[in-house]
């Protein structure tokens, strides 16, 4: 990456996860409760950005010919979890469209919502959350950092090239690693109370951000790469007599 590419990768997250911050604190109530709904623009941001990413990772399983069969089922199965998380961000569309929660959903849903992250004191949600917390650093900074020191590492079908971005999404995971850490400062000294940034749901959006990322990423190598190498030569045009003289 170039000095600017860093700097854009790095300064853009930073930049827009401050200009968050400011607005949230500049906001009303009512504000800070709409950017922080189900219908606010963090959730439905964060629930587009999954799907699209599931929609790139289909598109590489489905259309990287060159890519061993191994890496498309992850590839496979990446869209359905993906799919699986947008579709839960948004209740399955039950704030979008109106529609009242089964009695079982309102009895077991921490939010009487129809969604399985949050049955059972969000049990599920705990462990996803758990998992994202642990895998965005590794996946995104550690492993990248670390096998980018041997070059053979990133060559084209290495797991780290079909799997791994470089340092492209560094900025977006460093934010999202430390992103609730404000408010958690906030709970600590007490003052939780009077302005809740909404940072949790933040989180998420940079989640979804890292992961669309990566498939744009990824799909740029598995297919359009491929397709480069895959296309035959361009024949070269019949030299006219003038240039047959001249080569002689």
């Amino acid at each position: 990456m170039t000095r600017k590419q860093w700097l854009v990768g790095l300064g853009a997250p930073v930049a827009s996860y401050l200009g968050y911050i400011v607005v949230m604190c500049l906001a009303n109530d009512e504000g800070r409760r709409w950017i922080d709904s189900e219908q606010g623009p963090t959730e439905l941001g964060t629930a587009t950005l999954f799907a699209l990413a599931g929609v790139m990772a289909a598109a590489i399983a489905w259309r990287a010919a060159a890519t061993p069969l191994r890496y498309r089922a992850l590839f496979g199965l990446g869209a359905a979890v993906m799919a699986f998380v947008a579709l839960e961000e948004i209740s399955y569309g039950q704030h979008l469209f109106g529609w009242s929660s089964p009695d079982y959903m309102r009895e077991h849903n921490f939010r009487q919502e129809t969604n399985l992250h949050n049955l059972h004191d969000n049990a599920l949600s705990h462990q996803m959350r758990l998992g994202a917390n642990l895998l965005t650093p590794l996946v995104f900074i550690i492993l990248p950092l670390v096998l980018l020191r041997r070059e053979n590492d990133y060559r084209p079908g290495s797991a780290a090239w079909c799997l791994l971005p470089k340092r492209e999404l560094i900025g977006v995971a460093v934010v999202a690693s430390f992103c609730t850490t404000p408010q958690k400062i906030i709970d600590t000294i007490g003052h939780g109370g009077r302005r809740w940034l909404g940072l949790g749901e933040l989180k998420e959006l940079y989640w979804s951000i890292a992961a669309a990322g990566l498939m744009f990423i990824l799909y740029r190598r598995h297919v359009r790469h491929a397709a480069q190498v895959a296309a035959p030569p361009a024949k070269a045009a019949p030299q006219t007599a003038t240039q047959q003289k001249r080569a002689a």
